[in-house]
């Protein structure tokens, strides 16, 4: 009786053992940055989420700004503190902020940061708390032959 109630356990033991080693498994997959998923399902996951963070991007901008922002790939936000004018970039993260009045050149940018969520972060602080963006932002010197911005946005997120 007693090895018959041993092996029974046993058996519970084990099937609970793989039932919770499945569901684990299941969690592991859904939620794993390497998912068992095929290089063009992860590439339409990125873009997707690109897409999602550049919608919200616009949504954020000023009829003004989205007329610039599709023209010339640029717009124009007024800082805060100071009331200067700073033009952002979005096809560059490398020095991408100028100021317009002082010709300098700023750059703040997060590693791993989709670049649409970058350029919405910069908006936002310049707009509301300019001399937080001025402490923290690379600054030099802006000169019209070296132009702004070589290092380009590689696959939407900051490198």
């Amino acid at each position: 009786m007693m090895v018959i109630q041993f092996i029974g356990y046993a058996v519970i033991a084990i099937a609970s053992s793989f039932f919770l080693f499945w569901i684990i498994a299941e969690i592991i997959d859904e939620f794993s940055f390497y998912p068992r998923v095929s290089i063009s399902t992860r590439e339409k996951r990125q873009e997707k989420r690109l897409n999602k963070a550049k919608l919200l991007f616009i949504s954020h901008l000023t009829k003004e700004q989205i007329e610039s922002f599709e023209t010339y790939k640029s717009f124009v936000v007024q800082g805060s503190a100071t009331g200067k004018l700073y033009r952002i970039h979005t096809t560059s993260l490398n020095m991408n902020v100028q100021c317009i009045d002082s010709h300098k050149l700023y750059c703040a940018t997060v590693p791993g940061v989709p670049c649409w969520d970058v350029f919405l972060a910069q908006k936002i602080v310049i707009e509301y708390d300019e001399n937080s963006f001025l402490k923290v932002a690379n600054a030099t010197r802006w000169s019209q032959r070296e132009g702004i911005g070589q290092i380009r946005c590689s696959g939407g997120y900051c490198a």
